[in-house]
């Protein structure tokens, strides 16, 4: 069920931007948290993604079906922990995300190659960080200074 993103991986038109919502309320939820216990949570969500949409996969005989989302989830999960939680940091964070995911830039090109479930995980993970970086110097930028 995880692997689907509750189901937001069945919806029809981009499933990927669907189960990329999932963060939001999972990010909202853990600011409330200590940042050790946000990091952990983040690192075990990668890990057991990884052995479900590797499950999913097999299951369904495709190397990256459409319908795994918890990949868009623990990657989109990783700008909205930068940020600060207001409308338009989170839509930009959220936008970024989408944006590197689907441009695959190296190294996640050659990552996303690989039929493993780890690789499914982890080209979301590198354009996770990419919208954090980016993001990182938008706060510092507009916010801090």
């Amino acid at each position: 069920m995880w692997s689907v993103g509750f189901g937001l991986g069945y919806l029809p038109y981009a499933p990927g931007t669907w189960g990329s919502f999932l963060a939001i309320p999972l990010a909202y939820w853990a600011r409330a948290w200590p940042v050790w216990q946000v990091l952990c949570t983040w690192c075990v969500l990668c890990v057991f993604s990884c052995w479900t949409a590797d499950q999913t996969a097999k299951r369904l005989k495709e190397k990256d079906p459409s319908c795994i989302v918890c990949d868009e989830v623990v990657g989109c999960w990783l700008p909205l922990m930068v940020i600060p939680w207001e409308w338009g940091w989170v839509s930009a964070a959220f936008i970024l995300f989408r944006v590197f995911d689907i441009t695959k830039l190296w190294p996640a090109c050659v990552v996303d190659r690989r039929p493993e479930g780890w690789a499914i995980v982890l080209d979301d993970c590198i354009a996770g960080s990419y919208a954090a970086l980016l993001c990182c110097v938008c706060v510092e930028v507009l916010v801090k200074h």
